[in-house]
């Protein structure tokens, strides 16, 4: 989950990294779907996987791709 803000015309993507910074497959930038607009609380989806479960307990890197905007916040969810 994510809490950011952006202009018009911006837009933010986040990638899930393996340790050493290789995207992991099905959480790239450009499987990402972009997030405009404003909000405090918004779920970062991306077009083929949307479970990080199997990630638990595995160092990775979150890369976040931003134009026009700024991001305050993220946290990840554990499921209900």
């Amino acid at each position: 989950m994510v809490n950011w803000a952006t202009q018009k015309h911006g837009e933010l993507r986040v990638e899930v990294q393996d340790h050493e910074g290789r995207p992991i497959d099905g959480f790239t930038l450009k499987d990402c779907e972009p997030l405009s607009g404003d909000s405090i609380k918004r779920i970062v989806r991306w077009k083929s996987r949307r479970d990080l479960r199997r990630l638990a307990g595995v160092p990775i890197r979150l890369r976040f791709q931003l134009s026009g905007g700024d991001v305050y916040a993220f946290q990840f969810l554990k499921d209900s």
